[in-house]
């Protein structure tokens, strides 16, 4: 309950400070145990300033003031946001990070700084670059207590984490490794009636990995399929960020679509194909699959699952219902989205 009265009093504050748009988002889980809300985001925006609160019931929250785009001149702007991450606690973290964009004819540059600060550690320094421009994009961050401190540097006080892609005109690849964990993109872009994006994800160490592949055929959804978004996909899963991106399900990525998903978790495999249809049109999304879970030296076990997506739009806003259940999880989720 102290949850919903700071994301209320959240909402409430920054209606009346800032007023413009609020953004809303929230993720409902019920299985065989309990009914609880995941997380829950707040977000409101005025005048290129944003103010963003995510709660989270299985990790820190997180609560921020962004600056995005201040405009240095017509080719360069500088970016800050002020963070705050955990419960309430002596763990909590504190994180200041700014960051500054130019533009030199085809090539664009952005280099990123931050210093996160927390009562019971030692203060950590984060830092990286990004390149890129019509047919390739690299992008290098570290992360370290001992950055400033070359007298301290060895390999155990540095994670980093990088990541290269290469954007011909109708095609994306990419690979980047995080965590010692390797990752790998490829998609198609661009294209009215077709689109796939497929990423991989491995740890040679445990033997887990992660593998998604996700095609849209007939009236693909050209946002999903392109490159802005892949940049951004890779980015995020790449070289995490407090915030969490959420990724729309099946049904929004072309009139008939497809996806596999595939993860191996401390030797338990578990595997969904499902296949969605958008009816009337897109006035309704609706999805159908086959999940499996195989677990050594027990029987194979498989059970249906199901989606539906629906968008209701206004002038002043619109509002998303997604809803999923699982019948090998026993597992029923809800994810709502609010803007206006």
């Amino acid at each position: 309950m102290k949850k919903i009265a700071i994301v209320t009093m959240i909402i409430l504050s920054s209606v009346v400070v800032f007023g413009q748009s609020v953004n809303l988002e929230s993720t409902v889980l019920a299985d065989t145990a309990k009914t609880s809300v995941t997380v829950q985001r707040i977000e409101v925006s005025s005048h290129g300033v944003s103010l963003k609160y995510d709660y989270k019931a299985n990790a820190e929250d997180v609560l921020g003031i962004i600056v995005p785009n201040i405009k240095l001149d017509s080719t360069s702007s500088i970016g800050i946001i002020a963070l705050k991450l955990g419960d309430g606690g002596p763990a909590d973290q504190f994180i200041i990070d700014g960051w500054y964009t130019k533009r030199f004819g085809n090539y664009s540059f952005l280099f990123e700084a931050a210093r996160i600060t927390c009562a019971n550690a030692r203060p950590c320094d984060f830092a990286g670059v990004r390149i890129s421009n019509h047919l390739f994009t690299v992008e290098a961050y570290d992360i370290s207590s001992t950055m400033f401190s070359p007298e301290e540097w060895n390999k155990e006080n540095h994670s980093l984490m990088a990541w290269a892609a290469f954007h011909p005109k109708h095609a994306y690849f990419s690979a980047g490794y995080s965590e010692k964990q390797y990752w790998f993109f490829a998609g198609t872009r661009d294209f009215q009636h077709f689109g796939n994006l497929t990423f991989l994800n491995v740890d040679p160490k445990t033997g887990n990995y992660w593998m998604r592949s996700q095609t849209g055929i007939g009236n693909v959804n050209q946002a999903f399929y392109s490159l802005e978004m892949y940049n951004l996909a890779t980015s995020y899963l790449v070289v995490p960020i407090p915030f969490y991106q959420h990724f729309s399900p099946i049904s929004t990525k072309g009139n008939t679509a497809f996806k596999i998903d595939s993860r191996r978790v401390s030797g338990v495999t578990t595997t969904e194909a499902i296949v969605s249809k958008n009816i009337n049109h897109g006035w309704l999304g609706v999805a159908a699959g086959i999940n499996s879970c195989f677990k050594p030296n027990q029987p194979l076990r498989v059970a249906p699952s199901f989606e539906l997506y629906k968008e209701f739009k206004t002038e002043k806003g619109r509002a998303v219902v997604e809803l999923r259940y699982d019948m090998l999880a026993k597992a029923a989720s809800a994810y709502l989205i609010f803007n206006y």
